[in-house]
């Protein structure tokens, strides 16, 4: 599923400068929620890699750095990336739904809260050896369904209120 909307994707490269740098924050957090990996890629590296990032992670709103100063980037940032490696709604978490195809084949993250009442104490992968390990820690007493699409594998995990659990997907 593409994430971006067809009205608002100017895929030709030449289109990119005309384009308000908020556009690419926009797409990379629509792109991260609805686990399009590919989307969420090419937004995120539009971002990273053009004239419109400054090394603060600010962002000029267009492309000549002729007009104002934007946030959208800088605030948005953690908020992409954390989206992009956990999804959670009320009962379920999955592990990497759309993390980045370059840059993020191994790492670890720490503290990210879900939309289920738990927390992602730690999670470690590292996708050229096809490992992804979390340990959860629910608030309450409860039955939380973790998945990782990358692997297919899907955990039913009974936790009790603050007591920590773990889980590992093999993933190919």
């Amino acid at each position: 599923m593409k994430a971006v909307i067809t009205a608002d994707n100017i895929a030709n490269d030449a289109a990119v400068d005309i384009i308000p740098s908020k556009s690419f924050s926009h797409r990379a957090l629509i792109a991260a929620r609805l686990k399009d990996s590919e989307s969420f890629t090419d937004a995120l590296l539009k971002l990273m890699n053009h004239r419109i990032r400054y090394d603060s992670l600010m962002t000029n709103h267009d492309y000549d750095r002729g007009s104002c100063y934007c946030t959208d980037f800088c605030i948005g940032y953690l908020g992409m990336i954390n989206e992009s490696l956990v999804y959670s709604d009320e009962s379920n978490i999955e592990l990497l739904p759309s993390v980045a195809q370059s840059g993020f084949q191994k790492g670890e993250v720490t503290g990210l809260r879900t939309r289920c009442r738990a927390v992602v104490q730690s999670m470690q992968w590292d996708l050229d050896a096809g490992t992804v390990s979390a340990t959860i820690v629910s608030q309450e007493d409860r039955t939380i369904t973790v998945s990782c699409p990358l692997g297919g594998e899907t955990h039913k995990l009974t936790c009790n209120a603050n007591e920590p659990v773990a889980v590992t997907f093999e993933i190919g």
